[in-house]
């Protein structure tokens, strides 16, 4: 019996986004920071009324309510700020299991600037000189390689004054 085990591998890729998208990129930033912050003060006033957390699926069933009262967040793909909720919900529980800090909040100057794309609905796709990303569409890149395996996930991140692409792809791999 032959046993597959896929392994993550992590592609980057330099970005070079219009001006127009360089203004979206962090703009989604700035949404998806509010969105932890968000769930992060819900967290602290909850725990102050009845000593319990919220976690990933209430925090995400309330997603569409903040929707309607911040119009902007629509402007960002849902999986954008699902991912968020995601991240958030694992910072939370790492408290117990690993003996992390409590989450803190995010601010614009933190050096950090990132979202994170799921690759669920194929929404993504990756060319030779550009990358397909949802709600914003061709975005050029410099991909100086091949991808290989299948894509999982997309991270768009802001490191020293440059945009990065950092696409995540499960490769298979035979166990002994």
């Amino acid at each position: 019996m032959i046993n597959i085990i896929m392994r993550n591998k992590a592609f980057k890729y330099k970005l070079n986004p219009t001006n127009e998208q360089e203004k979206i990129f962090a703009q989604w930033v700035g949404h998806t920071r509010f969105i932890w912050n968000q769930s992060l003060a819900a967290n602290k006033a909850q725990y102050e009324i009845d000593k319990k957390f919220i976690f990933y699926n209430d925090l995400a069933n309330k997603l569409p309510d903040m929707k309607k009262e911040h119009v902007w967040l629509k402007e960002v793909p849902s999986q954008a700020l699902q991912q968020k909720l995601r991240d958030f919900d694992l910072a939370l529980r790492r408290v117990w299991k690993s003996g992390f800090g409590f989450p803190k909040f995010k601010y614009k100057s933190d050096a950090a600037q990132s979202f994170r794309i799921p690759q669920q609905l194929k929404q993504i796709k990756p060319h030779k000189s550009y990358i397909i990303l949802p709600k914003i569409g061709k975005v050029k890149w410099i991909k100086h390689r091949h991808l290989e395996g299948q894509l999982k996930s997309v991270t768009i991140k802001k490191e020293n004054g440059q945009w990065w692409c950092v696409c995540l792809c499960g490769l298979p791999e035979v166990a002994p």
